[in-house]
Parts: structure tokens; C-alpha cells; sequence
């Protein structure tokens, strides 16, 4: 880039008549330089416009120092509106008229740029539009497991009457009583927990919920809660060979999607769904719900933690969900 400040004065001088101060035009010029050089392109960019606006119109060093920037730009940061910068500054470059006098080592890292940009931008669209109905496809899958888990935020009866009819039923279906459910409730109210709703046998494939948690103590309100699916069933606790790590299929059974979304949700530079490889080891599945907000203004959320192993206790081997916000 240094090699070209000489003619960048010279064509300053050129247009002297109409610039409006050709020497600070040098010097934000040579300051975009050096942010090029240090790849600083965003403040490089904005010296070059500086350097545009005191010169009062541009020349062929300052349209293809804008060609190199905004191409660095778009590898950093590849998007529509990149790419149609660094087309315009491409365009802007090729009509210029002593453009020539640059060289042709110039104008070939130009013209290399340019017979790129088509293949470059076709593969990104690509790839912005399956990532755009991979979202769509994530979306999907959160708002409807908001619908299949029970919300949180609400009061302990209401939690107790969203739960599936396809989960085992807790031991608060089994009281007839108004006054005895009431009793039942108060005391998880009061104590701001309850850790266990199921007793007797649990077969293969059941669903239940355990762990319910309040806001606080006194406060009628669900906080989080966490659900387990029995995989399997032993005989005899000794059969039990302990915990394990849970398989894609497994995993895809309760979520519903098939192993190809599952890879498509949990691999690439920003996966929809996030592993945390701290302890406890699992994945987290997460979404708004758009725009919507709840009564305390804070947005509608869902987030749940699935492990990646297996709880182990006694005759059953468990795979296990946090449900920590359901406000969908």
C-alpha cells in the first residue's frame, strides 16, 4: 500500500480545485492505511471515508484501498449487506478512469476479487438460507416441547393440571378431597419444594416428573422442575450396571426429531444446541418466544437441560431433564 501515497498526492494536487482540504484527505488516508495494515478494517474504513470527505471526491488509491477493506470485512463477517459493499466498491473502482494508473499488480488483485465475489456470495447465500430453515426447524421443535412440558410461573395447582396425560400421574391425581388437595398444596407452598409426587412401579418408557421447586418459600409460584424417562427396567437392583451415556436415539425419542436434526441442531461454529462440557455434562436447549413478554416485562423463555448420562437408581436407569423456564 505505501507505494501508491505518492500518487494519491499527486492526484490530490490534481483535484485541488474541488477538494475541499487535500491535506488532511492525505493523512486520514494514510491513517486508513495503517489500520488496514493492522487489520483494524472497520476504523480503516471510516478513515477512508474521512479521507473521501476532506478530499471532496475520490481517486483510484482510495477506491482500491476500499476494494481491499470491505473484501477483509466480508471474511470476517460474511452478510448480504457485506457483500453488496464490496460489490459497489468493486463497481465504483472499475468505472473510474485512470484507474490504469495504479499498475497491474493492482488492478489483477482487483480483478482476482472480483471473479471470486460471484462464487463466494452464491455459496454464502447457500448457506444462509439452509442455516435460516435450520433455525426455523429448531424454533419449531422449542415451541412445541414448551407445549408438552408444563409451564413454570404458575401456581402449584395450575402446574399440577397442565401435566400430559401421557406422563405417570403424581400422587396429588389421586386426592378426591377439595380441602385435602388444598392442604397439599399450602405445604409445598410453604416449605418451597417438593422432591418426590411418585410411588410403586415405574415400567420401561414412563414419564414423570420429581423436584418441583418454588420461587420461595410462601410463594405460589413454579420455579423450575426436572423430568426423567425410565429407559429401562431391572428385575433386580444388582442387575443395575450404573450410569452411562445416553444415546442420540434416546435422546431424539424425547425430543421427537430424527438423528440427522439432532446432528444438524448440535454441530457447527454456533450450534442451536450448546453442549457444556462442565459438570454436569449435558446439553441445553433454549429459545424466546419472539417479542412477547410476561407481566413482569421480561420476555417469554424456554430452557431445559438435558444429561448426557444416565441416572442409575436402584431397579431403573433414567434419563434426566431439567426443566428450568417454561413461560411460552
Amino acid at each position: 500500500m505505501k507505494q501508491i501515497i505518492a500518487l494519491l498526492i499527486f492526484l490530490c494536487v490534481a483535484t485541488v480545485v474541488c477538494a475541499q482540504n487535500p491535506t488532511e484527505a492525505k493523512m486520514a488516508y494514510q491513517m486508513a492505511e495503517e489500520k488496514f495494515d493492522a487489520k483494524q478494517y472497520t476504523e480503516a474504513l471510516d478513515y477512508l471515508e474521512k479521507a473521501e470527505t476532506a478530499l471532496g471526491s475520490t481517486n483510484p488509491p482510495m477506491l482500491f484501498l476500499k476494494v481491499m477493506i470491505t473484501n477483509q470485512i466480508v471474511t470476517a463477517k460474511e452478510s448480504t449487506d457485506n457483500y453488496r459493499k464490496l460489490e459497489k466498491a468493486i463497481v465504483d473502482f472499475d468505472k473510474h478512469k485512470d484507474k490504469n494508473a495504479l499498475g497491474e499488480d493492482k488492478l489483477m488483485e482487483v480483478y482476482r476479487i472480483k471473479m471470486d465475489l460471484d462464487k463466494r456470495k452464491t455459496a454464502y447465500e447457500k448457506e444462509a438460507s439452509r442455516t435460516a430453515e435450520l433455525k426455523k426447524h429448531y424454533e419449531e421443535m422449542v415451541y412445541r416441547l414448551a407445549t408438552e412440558f408444563p409451564k413454570t410461573e404458575v401456581s402449584a395447582r395450575d402446574f399440577f393440571m397442565s401435566i400430559p396425560s401421557t406422563w405417570l400421574a403424581p400422587d396429588y391425581k389421586g386426592i378426591k378431597k377439595e380441602k385435602q388437595q388444598d392442604k397439599y398444596l399450602q405445604t409445598i407452598i410453604s416449605e418451597g419444594k417438593k422432591d418426590y409426587f411418585y410411588y410403586g412401579n415405574k415400567p420401561t418408557g414412563s414419564i414423570y416428573f420429581n423436584n418441583l421447586k418454588m420461587y420461595n418459600t410462601g410463594d405460589n409460584r413454579v420455579k423450575e422442575y426436572q423430568v426423567w424417562e425410565i429407559l429401562k427396567s431391572y428385575h433386580k437392583e444388582k442387575e443395575n450396571t450404573g450410569r452411562r451415556v445416553v444415546t442420540v436415539e434416546e435422546i431424539c425419542n424425547v425430543l421427537n426429531i430424527t438423528p440427522q436434526q439432532w446432528n444438524d441442531f448440535t454441530t457447527g461454529a454456533d450450534p442451536l444446541i450448546r453442549k457444556d462440557t462442565t459438570s454436569p455434562i449435558g446439553y441445553w436447549i433454549s429459545g424466546f418466544k419472539g417479542f412477547e413478554k410476561k407481566t413482569d416485562g421480561e420476555y417469554k423463555y424456554f430452557q431445559i437441560f438435558i444429561h448426557e448420562k444416565t441416572l442409575n437408581w436402584g431397579t431403573k436407569e433414567e434419563l434426566w431433564i431439567q426443566v428450568l423456564e417454561n413461560t411460552f
